[in-house]
């Protein structure tokens, strides 16, 4: 079963790369400066496509970590715009944070520790601009409902 799964997803990463990879090169009309194995790893890594380890891309891709590891760091040469990728756990928390949670709400839920959401969090605040990550103000984060709310609010028309 678990290769059944991993021999579909396989066949249907290298499908959408190839589509990509020649939609790219229409629309653009010039040869793209990343080749679609580069582009795969990438897929395959980043936090906003798959998220996978490069372990794990690895043996999607059937090839070695290694490989993995070279083709990104071709990307990262050619396009230092598209990194730093973070790993699945602080997209994660930074999806979370994001949304409103509170660093013990997403520690509960990741099952981690409060102060290791905190460091994560702090991190990515620190290499906001590097990173090209945006951060709300506090005060903007979420509403809040609760029940006891319902006696006090009153519609008005």
């Amino acid at each position: 079963m678990l290769d059944l799964t991993k021999r579909a997803f396989r066949e249907i990463v290298r499908e959408q790369i190839v589509r990509a990879h020649v939609e790219g090169t229409r629309r653009y009309g010039v040869s793209r400066r990343i080749t679609p194995s580069q582009e795969t790893a990438y897929r395959l890594c980043h936090h906003d496509f798959c998220g996978l380890s490069q372990a794990n891309a690895a043996e999607v891709l059937e090839t070695s970590q290694s490989t993995i590891s070279r083709l990104l760091a071709e990307i990262e040469r050619e396009a230092p715009q598209l990194f730093p990728i973070l790993s699945p756990r602080v997209a994660k928390m930074y999806e979370m944070f994001m949304k409103g949670y509170t660093c013990k709400e997403i520690a509960e839920f990741i099952d981690v520790s409060p102060r290791a959401v905190q460091k994560a969090i702090r991190g990515l605040y620190r290499d906001r601009n590097r990173l090209g990550l945006w951060f709300q103000t506090s005060s903007q984060r979420r509403l809040v409902y609760a029940p006891w709310m319902d006696e006090v609010v009153k519609e008005r028309f």
